[in-house]
Parts: C-alpha cells; sequence; structure tokens
C-alpha cells in the first residue's frame, strides 16, 4: 500500500488499540488489556513496508521500552496498579503496538530525529496524562516532574525508535526490494539504450570521415592519387575530388 494510506490507517489503529489497552487496564483486566494490542501489532507488521524489520522492531520495543518506565516507577513519578518485579504485559504491549505503528504510520520521520523527538517530548505526557484519566495508571506529585521526566524519556525514545526502524530496514532496502530492482533494470537499461545510440553515431561520423578521406582515385594503390593518371586519359581532365 502506498504511504497516503498506510499512514492515517496504522494512526488510527495506534488510537484504537491505545484506548482499549488502557480502558481494560483500568477495568482491572489485564490479561484482557494485553491480548488487545495483538491485533493492532499484527495489522502493523503487515502493512510495514518490510514485515520482518517490523516484528524485530516489536520485539525490542517491548522488552527495553518498560525499562524505562521502570526507572520512572522506581522514582516514584509513576504508578502502576499492577506492579510486579517488572512491568505488566499490557504495559509491554503497548510498546510493542507503538513501535510496530513506527515503520508505516510514522515513517515521515524517518531522518527527522529532531522533529521525532519534537513529538515525543509534546504528546508523549499528554497520552500518559489521558491514561492516568482513564485510571489505569497513575502519575507522581507533583505531576510538573512526572510531565518533565515522560517528556525527556520519549524525546529519546521516540528518534531511537526511528532510528531503528530505518537501520533495519536498510540491508533489505540495499539489495532485496524487487520494486527497487525492477527501477535499477530499467535505469541500466535506459543507460545502455544511450549509450549504444552514442556508440553509433561515433561510428557514422568515423566512416564518413574515412570515406572522404579515402575518396581519391588510385589510394588503394599504394596512395599514388593524382600521380597514377596516365596519357590513356590525356583527352580527360584529371577526376575532381568532392569531399
Amino acid at each position: 500500500m502506498p504511504p497516503r494510506v498506510t499512514r492515517p490507517l496504522s494512526f488510527v489503529l495506534a488510537q484504537v488499540g491505545w484506548l482499549a489497552v488502557a480502558t481494560l487496564a483500568a477495568a482491572d483486566r489485564p490479561a484482557a488489556a494485553a491480548l488487545a494490542a495483538a491485533p493492532v501489532i499484527l495489522l502493523n507488521v503487515i502493512l510495514a513496508p518490510d514485515r520482518e524489520a517490523a516484528a524485530l522492531l516489536v520485539a525490542v520495543a517491548a522488552l527495553l521500552g518498560p525499562a524505562l518506565d521502570r526507572v520512572l516507577v522506581a522514582l516514584g513519578l509513576l504508578h502502576l496498579r499492577q506492579d510486579p518485579l517488572w512491568m505488566p504485559a499490557w504495559w509491554c504491549a503497548l510498546w510493542a503496538m507503538f513501535a510496530s505503528s513506527v515503520p508505516a504510520g510514522l515513517s515521515f520521520l524517518h531522518r527527522r530525529p529532531r522533529l521525532a523527538a519534537a513529538i515525543g517530548a509534546v504528546f508523549a505526557p499528554l497520552s500518559y496524562a489521558a491514561g492516568a484519566r482513564l485510571g489505569a495508571i497513575g502519575l507522581g506529585e507533583p505531576r510538573a516532574a512526572s510531565f518533565a521526566a515522560i517528556a525527556a524519556e520519549w524525546g529519546v525514545a521516540l528518534p531511537l525508535l526511528v532510528a531503528a526502524s530505518v537501520r533495519l530496514d536498510r540491508p533489505r532496502s540495499a539489495a532485496a526490494r524487487p520494486e527497487d530492482i525492477r527501477l535499477e533494470n530499467a535505469r541500466r537499461g535506459a543507460g545502455a539504450r544511450s549509450d549504444g545510440v552514442a556508440i553509433d553515431r561515433a561510428r557514422f561520423h568515423g566512416a564518413r570521415r574515412e570515406g572522404s578521406s579515402g575518396a581519391r582515385p588510385g589510394a588503394d594503390d599504394g596512395g599514388a592519387g593524382s600521380a597514377g593518371w596516365t596519357p590513356d586519359h590525356a583527352g580527360q581532365s584529371a577526376p575532381e575530388n568532392r569531399s
């Protein structure tokens, strides 16, 4: 699918998935909340330009992303209703779901780290605040400190996710995409045709020059030219060389 279709579709999927996960978590149904993210993750991976790279990005985000939030929990800046030794499964699913939207839905951020940092720093605190309003999470006091920590976290996390998406996708995009191979073959074919035309023109002009220089009589007889003209031709004027 073209980006003009996958971007809004992935964005809508992420919003619907986030609302479903947060609502179920607030209702104290953590298992259902985690499962609610699965269809969104699957669809986003299918929409991604490179599905294998998208799946790997999802796995990395599901493991490393919650570790960042665990630091906020340890500092008292974030509170979760289910507070195990690690992070709840639904929280890991949220990170995985967001990461799955990066290759397709946030492709416009590729190679734009400053814009990615700004979007992460601005919108992540709003998302956490909405989750707290639903009752899925709690924020520490003062709220400004929690929001500042979340903004700093996502101001770094989102550019890293985008950079990881580009890096994971690069090996395949450099050599194995069928559409890129077809375009490269088309360019090479056009170049070969233009080279062939140039060679034909050079040969044509070379033949004309050779024909002009070799049009003198007797040129094939050792280069005698007009010196090979004999008395038998006395009644005729010497042939005129027209080149």
